[in-house]
């Protein structure tokens, strides 16, 4: 997966889960926009909680 911030694209690899199939039926009706946020006031690590849009599996 390419995963594209400004002008710089990543690569990302993705694991078998039933969280990453609904974001690749999500990503199936075009780009994701996420609105990212400073985690723990550090500049250099940004987070997004993508439970909004996406099925969480709790393991107990």
């Amino acid at each position: 997966m390419q995963i594209t911030i400004g002008n710089t694209t990543l690569s990302a690899t993705l694991v078998d889960n039933s969280s990453t199939k609904a974001l690749k039926e999500l990503l199936k009706q075009g780009s994701i926009i996420v609105h990212m946020r400073d985690f723990a006031n550090l500049l250099a690590e940004h987070c997004h909680a993508m439970t909004s849009f996406l099925q969480r599996k709790q393991v107990i």
